[in-house]
């Protein structure tokens, strides 16, 4: 497969990075389930995962157990998340963007997530050096600004606590998806017990650092099909629902994954990734809007608001007031200053899409034209149907 590209730049790899906080034990454990599948480069990183684990991990997070953790478990959730949940390039991460600009709210930043269990201790030592450092400038699939004190999502929180994330399968691209059960959370009881209390633990963690008044705001595509879950977890949570032209979603999803299996993999990924990658994103996305379509209906009035992202980008500041009246997430006023700034620095936000070839259009009808025609998006053409 040929390398990808981001603006026609060859984009480097960084094997396993997302996984970098991860626990060297739960790092062997992993690594021995999928047959040590790395090359030259992929077990270099390994290497130096397990190492860094071993030596400064592992001392940290038990340095931060010590000093906070009962603390941290009296923290209450005084006021219940906002979810921006929506399919992968749906939006999600502008809209996180642009609501965490408000002063009463907090997030977890890419530092938080990707240290989820020394943050305490080592935020305010190493935060600054890892941003000036070697840490990308920006995103790998679409040249957005990255930085670790950003808003990131709390998805690879779970996973560098060594909770099984969906998100792994980016490690081991040639192989079939990891832990897909968690996408949903299709779980037996004690599975389900446990990721509950790790990522309860995990936003207890940012209330403390925070203060526990501040409502957190976050983002996670995989939270669209654990609605009932995180509605049963916090009765009082909010969730902003982003859904965009389905066409455009899947074609970038698509490029996205490639991408970052490319840049995250252990090994690179094989010729049959596009493929194999197109059935898994029209499951995916048919999986995370049925069961989210389903359960909405145990929210009640104030819970939800769907927003589409062609609403947004056209007119961020109506969209956002509405958001505001809708969930009910205090006055407006408080955002708009940071938020008018902020547009103003960012000009006009440029979206850039290219058109999915036909044998995809065909695909996306064939699989989820039932789904293309709920949201109110008009049905495209395929070459078959010209």
């Amino acid at each position: 497969m040929s390398q990808p590209a981001a603006s026609g730049k060859a984009i480097p790899r960084r094997p396993a990075q997302i996984a970098s906080g991860m626990g060297p034990f739960a790092w062997a454990r992993l690594l021995r389930h999928h047959h040590w599948r790395m090359d030259r480069q992929g077990a270099w990183a390994a290497a130096r995962i397990a190492l860094h684990g071993l030596l400064l991990r592992s001392l940290t997070a038990t340095l931060d157990q010590l000093l906070y953790s009962r603390s941290v478990a009296a923290t209450p959730i005084a006021k219940a998340p906002l979810f921006i949940i929506g399919h992968w390039r749906s939006g999600t991460t502008h809209a996180h963007n642009l609501l965490t600009l408000d002063p009463q709210h907090s997030f977890p930043n890419g530092f938080q997530c990707f240290r989820p269990r020394s943050f305490l201790v080592t935020e305010r030592f190493f935060l600054e050096r890892a941003r000036t450092g070697s840490s990308p400038r920006t995103r790998p699939m679409d040249d957005m600004a990255f930085d670790l004190a950003n808003p990131q999502e709390d998805e690879f929180a779970l996973l560098n606590m060594d909770l099984p994330s969906p998100y792994l399968t980016m490690l081991f691209p040639n192989e079939p998806p990891c832990h897909p059960d968690y996408l949903a959370l299709q779980l037996d009881a004690v599975a389900l017990e446990r990721w509950k209390q790790g990522f309860l633990t995990f936003l207890k963690r940012l209330h403390y650092h925070h203060g526990s008044t501040q409502r957190l705001v976050l983002k996670s595509p995989t939270h669209t099909a654990r609605v009932r879950i995180l509605a049963e977890m916090f009765p009082q949570a909010r969730f902003l629902f982003l859904v965009r032209d389905p066409y455009v979603v899947i074609h970038s999803s698509i490029r996205t994954a490639t991408i970052l299996a490319h840049v995250f993999g252990l090994e690179p990924p094989d010729e049959t990734m596009v493929a194999r990658e197109t059935m898994k994103t029209l499951r995916t996305y048919r999986l995370l809007h049925e069961t989210f379509l389903r359960d909405k209906n145990l929210l009640q009035e104030g819970q939800l608001m769907q927003l589409r992202y062609e609403e947004l980008i056209i007119d961020p500041l109506a969209s956002l007031q509405r958001v505001y009246a809708t969930l009910e997430l205090g006055d407006f006023e408080r955002l708009r200053p940071a938020l008018m700034k902020h547009l103003g620095q960012e000009g006009n936000y440029q979206v850039s899409t290219k058109e999915p070839p036909p044998q995809l259009i065909a695909l996306i009808n064939e699989h989820l034209g039932d789904l293309v025609e709920h949201f109110g998006y008009p049905q495209r053409a395929s070459a078959s149907a010209a």
